[in-house]
């Protein structure tokens, strides 16, 4: 009960743009959990995860530490920032739970049926041994290796330069992120390692050195045949190059560029995806930046956007 007179003190709850579409696309994988649930042997891993996480983003939305200067707020603004494409290490595996609920089956023999229509041939699965050489296999597995840490490092710089800027950068990467992963689910494609039976179960390339020692061990029996079409590691890596033009310039950029170049060769010659993923990431990640951007000022136009909302503690005496 609020007495008049009582002290008390008023914090900021924010709701970001971001933080709408990490929820919805949480609520449609629920929503489709629900309705094929019966379809879906991990469905119960599915519904535990997917609220876990909306429990999460929840807290990290709602908590607001009384000290600004403790290190808790400071763990809390890091996280509030920083949560939301540091969740799709989680949900990227997790379409393994919601997968083939809509479509019992792979939609591999299209993109086989584009492969050999542009490309000639299964380019796929004869890229690494047509190209042999060690430093080169190498190479390859050194720039899909790099993947991982590719948003991040953009993610960082971004963030020293201009916080706001981060903000716009994870609702476009999100937006797509969101749309891409959920077609992964209705329409899942599992890549050439699962479609072809001279190469099916054979895991990833073979070690034959640093890089591809790591691939082979951080993929082998932990990939998920659902999302080969289009290569959300190409889109993901050319929004954050585009971003990074953007915001940091070319004399940073570049490197990025370089690493984008390489990745997108690497996930053809690691099996990773056929010939035709990467070229639909490309379109995908150029489509998303003008829509994204463009939708993330009209929210930021829309001043009646209850994107914060101000609440009120319990009175203090």
């Amino acid at each position: 009960m609020y007495i008049p007179g009582a002290r008390s003190r008023l914090y900021q709850v924010e709701f970001r743009p971001v933080d709408v579409v990490v929820s919805l696309y949480l609520l449609a994988n629920l929503a489709l959990i629900g309705l094929f649930y019966e379809r879906l042997p991990l469905y119960r891993s599915g519904l535990l995860g997917y609220t876990a996480c909306l429990f999460f983003q929840f807290f990290i939305i709602l908590f607001v530490p009384r000290n600004e200067k403790s290190l808790v707020s400071k763990l809390h603004g890091f996280l509030r920032d920083w949560y939301p494409y540091a969740m799709t290490g989680y949900l990227y595996p997790a379409i393994g739970t919601v997968s083939y609920a809509v479509f019992p089956e792979a939609f591999d023999s299209v993109l086989i049926s584009f492969e050999r229509a542009i490309f000639g041939s299964d380019i796929s699965t004869t890229f690494a041994h047509d190209y042999s050489n060690v430093f080169f296999y190498e190479s390859m597995n050194f720039f899909y290796f790099y993947f991982y840490f590719f948003a991040f490092t953009v993610s960082y710089f971004i963030y020293k330069k201009d916080k706001l800027a981060l903000q716009r950068f994870y609702f476009v990467l999100m937006v797509m992120i969101a749309l891409q992963f959920y077609f992964f689910t209705i329409f899942p494609t599992a890549g050439p390692k699962y479609a072809f039976s001279d190469v099916a179960g054979v895991g990833h390339l073979e070690p034959r050195g640093p890089f591809s020692w790591i691939m082979y061990h951080m993929l082998q029996g932990g990939e998920i045949p659902a999302g080969a079409f289009p290569s959300s590691h190409v889109s993901i890596t050319l929004l954050s190059c585009l971003f990074a033009q953007r915001y940091l310039g070319i004399r940073v950029a570049w490197f990025f560029w370089f690493m984008f170049a390489g990745l997108v060769v690497s996930t053809v010659y690691t099996m990773q995806h056929y010939a035709v993923d990467p070229i639909g990431g490309i379109f995908f990640a150029f489509l998303m930046y003008k829509a994204g951007n463009r939708i993330y000022d009209q929210v930021l136009a829309g001043n009646h956007a209850p994107w914060a909302l101000k609440m009120r503690s319990k009175p203090r005496n």
